[in-house]
């Protein structure tokens, strides 16, 4: 597997829909599709990833990338 895939729209971040968006920050659109640190998927924007990812590749995450 990648650690890119190419869509066509960028989700919302899951996170920012259920936990809250960065600090003084409104939701932000999604940057991957990955693993988190508590088990299920999600979308993540940078901030959430960085916190909740567990990183790319197989059987991780990947990098959303809009498909022009």
């Amino acid at each position: 597997m990648s650690t890119s895939v190419q869509v066509l729209s960028i989700p919302d971040c899951d996170i920012c829909k259920y936990v809250g968006p960065p600090p003084r920050q409104t939701a932000q659109p999604a940057a991957y599709d990955g693993k988190t640190v508590e088990g299920p998927w999600a979308n993540m924007c940078e901030f959430h990833f960085q916190q909740y990812g567990v990183g790319l590749g197989t059987g991780r995450g990947q990098k959303l990338v809009l498909k022009s």
